[in-house]
Parts: C-alpha cells; structure tokens; sequence
C-alpha cells in the first residue's frame, strides 16, 4: 500500500475536538456487525450521517461513482481520506504533501469538522471500491 511521506509526520498534538471522541471501549473491528454496534448504544450516529451525506453529495455532485472510484489505484482514496484528516488535525501542510490528487482539487473546508467528514467519505469510497474489487475477484 501507499505510505505518508516523511514531510506528514506532524508533531501537532490532535485538536480537543477530535481526542474527546470515545467509542467507550466497545470493540470494533472490520467483522463488527454494523447491528452490533448500534444495538450497543455507543457510536452516536450523527458523524455517521455527516459521513454518508457527503459521499452521497461526492456522487451526485461530484461524480465519484463506484465506476469512478474503480479506476483509482489501490489506496488512492485512503490517501485523500488520510489528507483531509491530517488536515482537520490542524497539520495542513502535511495534508497537502499527503494528498495523493492535483494540489487544485484539495478543498479543506473552513472547519476541522468539514475535512474530517470529507476524510470518512472517501475512506468508506475506498472501503467500497476494495470491497467491489474483490468481489469482482471472486468471480
């Protein structure tokens, strides 16, 4: 896979608004049923929507369809995820280094919260492609 150049290791400790986010030692893992977890009471599901809205608004306005996302190379989208989260950590220097796109189509948003929602989007785009991928493997 992919790995973060030298320049993105930043030595800025996470903002309080990203380290008082606590799952509650509920154990999650990529085999966690998502019923699991909501059954549990224990992942608020707001940052969920936020997540899910801007991937729906990355297809229907942007055009990043499946089909889209398919002809990424592998960790592409983990990458530009990866940026936007540097970026929200208030690393935006290293964000940019990270972003794996021409430097015109990174578009942080004006609050940390905005470029962490973008970076959940295209970390589930990238989720979906793998799994697409393999599935297609499969056959």
């Amino acid at each position: 896979g992919a790995q973060l150049p030298a320049a993105v290791r930043c030595p800025v400790r996470p903002p309080r608004h990203l380290a008082s986010h606590d799952l509650g030692g509920f154990p999650v893992s990529a085999g966690t049923a998502p019923e699991a977890i909501t059954e549990a009471g224990r992942v608020p599901e707001v940052g969920v929507a936020m997540i899910r809205a801007e991937r729906l608004r990355q297809v229907a306005v942007e055009g990043y369809t499946p089909e889209h996302d398919a002809r990424h190379r592998p960790d592409e989208l983990a990458m530009a995820g990866a940026a936007y989260a540097l970026d929200s950590a208030g690393c935006p220097l290293a964000a940019v280094d990270a972003w794996p796109f021409t430097s015109a189509s990174f578009k942080p948003g004006p609050k940390p919260l905005d470029s962490l929602v973008k970076a959940g989007a295209l970390i589930a785009a990238e989720i979906d492609r793998i799994v697409a991928t393999e599935a297609e493997a499969a056959k």
